[in-house]
């Protein structure tokens, strides 16, 4: 399970990197990396932080609303990083590759506008939680495509239905994250907390999860023998 996650994280991060230094490198990749309406963002970026405003404005009294819709949105992302490992994983890699061109991207145009800092106040405090969430439901799905590949000495049928427990177990734990996510993203990230409070926080979310991936379910047995 460690494995499948690892690869999903590789496969978000790893395109979000390759995004980030071609536009870097050449700025004009812009236009065709990222949708019209962030590069527009981007540019209005500019005058907002001269203006010393964040990147998004919403008012307090619809900040609950606006947190269960990325919720929701936030699931959808997830249950297809998941759904798309029935397809042999194709589907799973798929979402990964495009979620991270799509956020190596952005990066990559806001850094050349010199909107970094602008950008992952907002981003940092609830992406840490909900990239966490995307590459282990992405490790779920690609550990379900295994069994279609790597059935191992079991039947496709026999490894599908083992691995499926491992696979749904992960899946589970992405609910409270996906939650959390929500909650700091409707509530923490457009709120107007200084910018340093915000990265603060990301870091510090940052922490939390890495030491829990290290150290949850080490000693967990494998539902999936080999014999």
């Amino acid at each position: 399970r460690a494995f499948a996650v690892l690869l999903a994280a590789l496969l978000l991060y790893g395109p979000a990197l390759a995004s980030f230094v071609a536009i870097v490198r050449v700025p004009a990749r812009a236009t065709l990396i990222v949708p019209a309406g962030m590069v527009a963002r981007a540019e209005e970026g500019v005058e907002r932080q001269a203006r010393g405003q964040g990147y998004i404005d919403i008012p307090e009294v619809l900040m609950p609303l606006f947190s269960s819709s990325l919720i929701a949105n936030n699931v959808q992302v997830t249950f297809f990083a998941f759904a798309g490992g029935i397809a042999v994983g194709l589907g799973t890699m798929l979402i990964l590759l495009m979620n991270g061109v799509m956020l190596g991207g952005t990066a990559g145009l806001f850094h050349v506008q010199g909107l970094s800092p602008y950008l992952w106040s907002f981003v940092l405090p609830h992406g840490i939680i909900e990239l966490t969430a995307i590459c282990i439901a992405g490790g779920a799905g690609l550990l379900l495509g295994s069994a279609f590949v790597l059935p191992g000495r079991r039947t496709r049928r026999s490894a599908l239905v083992h691995r499926a427990r491992d696979a749904v177990s992960l899946l589970g734990g992405t609910v409270v994250l996906l939650v959390l996510a929500g909650l700091v993203e409707g509530f923490i990230s457009p709120s107007t907390l200084p910018s340093a409070a915000k990265l603060g926080f990301g870091t510090l979310m940052a922490v939390i999860l890495g030491a829990y991936l290290l150290l949850a379910g080490r000693n967990e047995p494998t539902t999936d023998p080999v014999a």
